[in-house]
């Protein structure tokens, strides 16, 4: 494994680079589909602990971990959630089927595929107020339980 930190990013096609904290210091591509297997929103200058492959075009990541920072304290660690958590929709992308929510403790963001938020009742709505709950679903932390929170 390797550290380093999300340098570029491009939303709209998907990918960027992790510039590696150690030598031989080639950017190292990474694909939307590895942060979304790791339940990872990206973003730059994000720490991050990854295993690259050698592939046609240069290094390539091929599994990435969030890791907490001094620059990016937000970051969760490994150990698993006990209980419902307070949060918000954070963000939501129809055409792949996901979501972010956001812990209103912390702000660190969880994936939840969006069928969950529709079949618990949860508008897909950013800012939507929910209690959720963290596991793991084939290894990967995310959101196993969600419902709207009612505001008083």
């Amino acid at each position: 494994m390797s550290w380093g930190k999300l340098a570029r990013w491009n939303d709209e096609r998907g990918f960027g680079f992790i510039q590696p904290d150690a030598p031989p210091h080639d950017d190292v591509f990474v694909h939307r589909k590895v942060f979304l297997g790791a339940g990872i929103e990206p973003a730059i200058g994000m720490a991050l602990e990854f295993e690259s492959v050698e592939a046609e075009h240069g290094p390539r990541a091929a599994s990435v971990k969030r890791l907490r920072s001094w620059d990016d304290p937000e970051a969760y660690d490994d150990a698993p959630v006990a209980g419902m958590i307070t949060g918000r929709v954070a963000h939501i992308d129809t055409g792949r089927n996901f979501a972010f929510v956001a812990s209103d403790d912390s702000g660190a963001r969880t994936f939840c595929k969006l069928n969950e938020l529709g079949r618990n009742g949860v508008p897909e709505v950013i800012g939507t107020p929910v209690l959720f709950e963290i596991g793991e679903r084939g290894g990967r932390r995310c959101v196993v339980a969600i419902e709207p929170l009612a505001l008083h």
